[in-house]
């Protein structure tokens, strides 16, 4: 539902610029800019709505960091286990 309410927020953007478009009586050029225009400024409010974006890793920050350990490991002196050194 989110992601129709984002999309519904950039319809509004590229309508803005079509209806200002259709009333300078045909200038493309002019609405192309208008376009643009109305998806630079309707782009962060759909994302911030969709939730897309943000700061990534929020479960990894819970559960302490990517090994699922916190960041001095289990032992003093342990090096946490990456993938590669299977």
């Amino acid at each position: 539902m989110r992601k129709f309410f984002a999309l519904l927020i950039l319809a509004v953007g590229v309508g803005g610029g079509i209806f200002f478009t259709i009333a300078s009586k045909g200038d493309w050029v002019l609405g192309c800019v208008a376009v643009g225009v109305g998806l630079l400024f309707t782009a962060p409010i759909a994302a911030a709505v969709a939730g897309v974006g943000g700061r990534g890793g929020r479960s990894a920050s819970r559960i302490g960091g990517a090994g699922g350990f916190p960041s001095g490991g289990l032992f003093k002196g342990d090096a946490p286990i990456r993938r590669w050194d299977r």
